[in-house]
């Protein structure tokens, strides 16, 4: 017979124990695939900002708004402009910074009367994303723009995957004068500010005016900008809690 003295019983009892936890699979925790978890599921239902002008004393008064739509059960995204009194027949470029504000008379820094390029910079920061021709890259379609009819006025909108936007915006292919996000980062439009630039030619500026990103001073003049925030209720509906507490 043999004998099994108490440490070797021990150690058969632990090793029987383990094979059929493993056998079963109990016990093991499965470590979910960061890569599948969508860390940008916040960013549903629409956005809006409604713009102001930035230089009034070139352009005049120039109305309009901006709207940021996504559809998480279709995967859709929607981008849309809409400009009045923006300049005749003019290309306007259009982007989302990373500002989370617009520039006033105070940011006019050498007191030349306008605003410029460099000058808004300094405000409201870098291109995140170009609202352009193809909204799912930011520079597939480069400098497609859109363009204002004969009253200065145009309507932009585009539609796109959020799935194939949102991979592009955190690829490591990063364009110039764009900026891309961290692929652990998420996406938070709320605050940011979306601008529109560009006068034209004939427009006197002070020579002191400057371009930026390959535009001369009147392409990148800052026209209009809005501040984006999410629309809680959409217009037209009735908030019931304060309907409810007035009556």
């Amino acid at each position: 017979m043999i004998k099994i003295n108490p440490i070797q019983l021990s150690i058969l009892f632990l090793l029987i124990s383990c094979g059929k936890h493993l056998s079963s699979g109990a016990g093991i925790q499965k470590i979910p695939n960061a890569i599948n978890i969508d860390i940008d599921k916040h960013i549903d239902g629409q956005y809006l900002a409604v713009f102001e002008t930035v230089n009034q004393e070139v352009t005049g008064k120039i109305t309009g708004a901006f709207t940021f739509s996504r559809d998480t059960f279709e995967d859709e995204l929607i981008a849309d402009v809409r400009l009045t009194n923006s300049g005749s027949e003019l290309i306007h470029s259009q982007n989302i910074r990373l500002g989370t504000r617009c520039p006033t008379r105070e940011d006019d820094l050498n007191l030349d009367g306008v605003i410029d390029a460099k000058e808004g910079e300094e405000v409201y920061g870098r291109i995140l994303i170009p609202l352009d021709g193809d909204l799912s890259s930011q520079s597939s379609h480069d400098g497609e723009f859109p363009v204002s009819d004969l009253y200065g006025n145009y309507i932009y909108s585009r539609l796109t995957k959020f799935s194939t936007f949102i991979k592009d915006l955190k690829s490591e292919d990063e364009s110039e004068g764009y900026v891309k996000l961290k692929r652990s980062e998420p996406l938070y439009l709320e605050g940011m500010v979306v601008i529109i630039h560009g006068v034209d030619e004939a427009v006197e500026l002070p020579l002191t005016a400057r371009g930026a990103q390959r535009l001369g001073a009147h392409q990148a003049l800052p026209i209009a900008c809005g501040v984006i925030n999410k629309i809680i209720a959409p217009p037209g509906d009735i908030d019931e809690a304060t309907y409810s507490n007035e009556f």
